[in-house]
């Protein structure tokens, strides 16, 4: 039996892209032991997923403090080997702290910040590694394991978190639940569709024989969901902001289709098996959209300067372009497929 770490301290849908590694190391080898580094904030939705035996939570907010004491941490662990998929100078600090194992990360190029310094085998993922999650799947190679996505293991939420879901969604009745989640992080302000477009969406959804709308948000997103609902003009009820990541992606789990923009949500609801309607404009889609069906996925191709790599935008042309008629069109394709009906 051999032990392994997985490095993949941010963002959330990184981590959750990342959570196929798992999958595949657990699908090979059983009984290995494998530790997953995660930033404490997204802690929890780590120690729910199944594959991982032990969450390694490194405490963001508490300055250089924490990288020093995270690093003393790794140093007395005994590691077989550990998979970087951060592959940044943060995580190299923790990969300088193990000694007498194989580290695994990007070769020059494929890394960043001098990381594959700190490394004992270096990958250079292959042509066909577009997406993310074939990317991270790539550094298994050295373990002598393919890069083959499993089916996504849905996460372990505990029975109160699905009763308070179910409470909050039961508003619908035996109609189909829409989920619509305008928010993105502060970080991710570049790739938002404005809040009143969700709400003109749930007026078109509206008039689908059997469906409901609701909007969710997360802590101090809660004008967003107000916007949109008011937006609605009662087509859609603004949820009240998730407890935490846990009892969201029970909501997102509930739900018969979920439309975001490229955001943690919208990962969630596909790693739970929940279609999806997922807007692009900043991001390549190839590499960061959905990574498992059912899925759809809106862009426009006629924005010359979409995909980016900007982190910033004062007005971004590629989610102003998407229009309500487009996102509505895939949604009313989504939920034919989840239910037969004749609009």
């Amino acid at each position: 039996m051999s032990d392994y770490l997985i490095i993949r301290l941010s963002a959330l849908g990184d981590v959750l892209f990342a959570l196929s590694v798992a999958e595949r190391l657990r699908r090979a080898q059983p009984a290995s032991g494998i530790a997953f580094l995660v930033e404490d904030r997204f802690a929890s939705i780590v120690a729910a997923h199944p594959a991982v035996s032990e969450t390694i939570a490194f405490p963001r907010r508490e300055g250089i403090g924490s990288i020093w004491r995270t690093v003393r941490q790794l140093g007395t662990r005994k590691f077989d080997a550990v998979l970087d998929l951060q592959s940044n100078a943060k995580s190299a600090m923790f990969l300088a702290a193990m000694r007498g194992l194989l580290k695994i990360g990007f070769d020059r190029g494929a890394g960043r910040e001098g990381n594959y310094l700190f490394l004992t085998k270096r990958v250079v993922p292959p042509d066909s590694a577009v997406h993310r999650v074939d990317r991270f799947l790539s550094l298994l190679a050295p373990l002598g394991i393919e890069m083959t996505r499993e089916s996504p293991s849905a996460f372990r939420l505990s029975d109160a978190a699905y009763d308070r879901a179910r409470a909050l969604l039961a508003r619908a009745g035996d109609r189909l639940k829409v989920i619509m989640h305008p928010g993105t992080s502060t970080f991710g302000l570049l790739k938002r569709w404005e809040p009143e477009r969700f709400g003109r969406l749930a007026k078109q959804i509206a008039v689908i024989p059997g469906a409901a709308t609701f909007v969710t948000c997360g802590p101090g997103e809660e004008p967003l969901a107000r916007a949109a609902e008011e937006a609605s003009c009662g087509s859609a009820m603004a949820l009240p902001p998730a407890r935490d990541l846990l009892d969201l992606t029970a909501l997102l789990a509930g739900a018969d289709l979920v439309v975001a923009a490229d955001t943690g949500p919208l990962h969630l609801a596909n790693r739970m098996g929940t279609p999806v309607v997922a807007l692009f404009g900043p991001k390549d889609y190839k590499k960061y959209g959905p990574a498992f069906d059912p899925h759809a996925i809106v862009r426009r191709e006629d924005v010359p300067c979409s995909p980016c790599a900007r982190r910033w935008c004062d007005a971004p042309a590629c989610m102003a372009s998407i229009t309500v008629e487009e996102v509505a069109f895939a949604a009313r394709g989504m939920l034919t497929k989840k239910r037969a009906m004749v609009f």
